[in-house]
C-alpha cells in the first residue's frame, strides 16, 4: 500500500486505493464529464411498435416452419400424458373393464399415430391382444415424451436466438425511422452545479450505460444497465464508469471516468493543509500537482519527498533536499574510491578489511538521510542523478559481499 501511494503521489495519478478510501473532488468543471443520476423524460424507440424491417420480417418468416412445429411437438406431448394417465389408472385398478377397454383401444390408436413420426422406442409395441406389459409402455411414453420436450425447448431458444438477432442488427437507418416515444426514466446527466459535490466520498463501484438501441432486450440509449443486461453485449455497446458514494450524504453521488489529479485522499488532504498552514503559504490545485504558493511569489512543487516530510511534520523540506544532493556529491567520491578496495576481499584480505570498515561508516551516513526506512530511501533516490544511483547501487553490492566473508 506505501509504494501504491507514493508512486502515485508522484504524478497524483491514481493513489486511490479500490477499497473504502475517503476521497475529496478538486476542481471539478465541465470538462471533466463527471455525472449524476436524475430522472429525465427521454425520446426512445417504441419497443411496442410492430417492426418493419425487410430483414428481421424475412427472419421472423423462417421461423414460422419451427413455430409450427413447435406447436406439433407439444400436441404429441399431451397425447403421450393421456396414455400415460390413462394406464396409470389401470395400474392402480381405478377403472372397471369397460373404461379399461375404451383406454386400451384409445392407447394403440395413439401409438399407432405416433409411429410413424418419433422413435422405434414405440415402434417396438405390438397390440396383437390387449394383455401386453402396461408397465413398460408407460415407462416408454415417459421417455418419448421427456425427448419431445427438450425438442420443444432447443426449438423455443432457436426461434427466440434467430428473432433476437434480428432485431438486435436493425439498420441504423431503420430505428431512426421507428416510431418513438417520450419516457420518464432515472439516467445520468452532466452535473451542472459543482457545488452540490462535497464532501468526502468512497468508490462504491461501477454503473453501466447503454450507447445503443437493442430491441430485442428493449434497451434504449441513456438506460443504466444491469449486471445481467451487460453480459450479453459488446464493450462498444455500453460504457462503465466509476461511481462515487457520498459517505455522509452531504453531497451529490458523482458518476464517471474522473482524472485522479482532482481527487484527493482524506489523509493526504489534511497533511497538504497542515503543511501550508505551518509554512504560511497558500495551497494550489490549479495544476496536475499541488503547489504551495509562499507569500512572496514562489511556487513550491509537492513532489514526493516534499509529501514525506510534510507528513513527519518536516517543514524545512528544501534546505532538507538542498543538503542531501549536497552531501550525496561528497559521499558519491568516497564510494567509488572505496568500492575497488573493498572488491578485493578475496585476494588483498587487510586492504578489503579496512576498506569495508570505513565504507560500514560511509553507509550508516548516507542511511541517516534518508531516516534509515524504505519510505525515506524511496524519496531519496528519487533525488538523485542516474549515475550517483549506479555507484551507491554498486557500493552496497560489494560493501555486502565483503561483509558475508568477513562474517559480520
Amino acid at each position: 500500500m506505501k509504494k501504491i501511494l507514493l508512486s502515485a503521489i508522484l504524478s497524483f495519478i491514481g493513489f486511490i486505493n479500490y477499497g473504502q478510501e475517503e476521497i475529496k473532488f478538486i476542481g471539478l468543471n465541465l470538462e471533466d464529464n463527471a455525472y449524476t443520476k436524475e430522472f429525465k423524460t427521454l425520446e426512445i424507440p417504441d419497443f411496442n411498435s410492430p417492426v418493419n424491417d425487410s430483414y428481421y420480417l424475412t427472419k421472423v418468416n423462417d421461423t414460422l416452419y419451427y413455430h409450427q412445429q413447435k406447436i406439433d411437438d407439444e400436441f404429441n406431448i399431451n397425447k403421450i400424458n393421456d396414455i400415460i394417465e390413462g394406464l396409470g389408472k389401470i395400474e392402480k385398478g381405478e377403472v372397471d373393464k369397460k373404461e379399461k377397454r375404451s383406454i386400451l383401444k384409445n392407447t394403440e390408436l395413439t401409438i399407432n399415430s405416433l409411429k410413424e413420426d418419433i422413435s422405434s422406442k414405440f415402434r417396438s409395441i405390438s397390440f396383437s391382444k390387449y394383455d401386453y406389459d402396461y408397465l413398460n409402455v408407460i415407462n416408454t411414453a415417459k421417455y418419448e415424451k421427456s425427448k419431445y420436450e427438450l425438442g420443444v425447448k432447443r426449438n423455443n431458444e432457436s426461434i427466440e436466438a434467430a428473432k433476437n438477432n434480428a432485431m438486435k442488427n436493425l439498420g441504423g437507418d431503420y430505428i431512426k425511422n421507428h416510431p418513438t416515444i417520450e419516457k420518464k426514466v432515472e439516467t445520468l446527466v452532466p452535473i451542472e452545479d459543482f457545488n452540490a459535490v462535497k464532501g468526502y466520498y468512497i468508490l462504491k463501484g461501477s454503473i453501466y450505460i447503454s450507447t445503443h438501441n437493442d430491441f430485442s432486450k428493449k434497451i434504449f440509449i441513456g438506460k443504466i444497465l444491469t449486471g445481467n443486461e451487460i453480459y450479453y453485449l459488446s464493450s462498444s455497446e455500453y460504457k462503465t464508469m466509476s461511481w462515487y458514494k457520498s459517505i455522509d450524504g452531504e453531497g451529490i453521488d458523482v458518476y464517471g471516468n474522473i482524472s485522479s489529479f482532482k481527487k484527493y485522499d482524506k489523509e493526504m488532504l489534511t497533511i497538504l493543509k497542515e503543511g501550508s498552514k505551518n509554512m504560511g503559504a497558500e495551497l494550489d490545485y490549479s495544476s496536475n500537482n499541488p503547489n504551495f504558493i509562499l507569500k512572496n511569489g514562489k511556487k513550491i512543487k509537492i513532489t514526493p519527498f516534499a509529501y514525506y516530510c510534510l507528513k513527519n511534520k518536516e517543514y524545512n523540506f528544501l534546505e532538507k533536499e538542498k543538503n542531501i544532493k549536497a552531501k550525496m556529491k561528497i559521499y558519491k567520491s568516497e564510494m567509488s574510491s572505496l568500492i575497488d578496495k573493498i572488491a578485493q576481499y578475496r585476494s588483498k584480505t587487510k586492504i578489503a578489511y579496512d576498506a569495508t570498515k570505513k565504507g560500514q561508516a560511509l553507509r550508516k551516513k548516507i542511511q541517516e538521510l534518508y531516516d534509515n526506512n524504505d519510505d525515506g530511501h524511496y524519496h531519496f533516490l528519487q533525488m538523485l542523478d542516474t549515475e550517483t544511483i549506479k555507484v551507491n547501487t554498486e557500493f552496497n553490492e560489494v560493501l555486502r559481499a565483503a561483509e558475508l566473508l568477513f562474517g559480520w
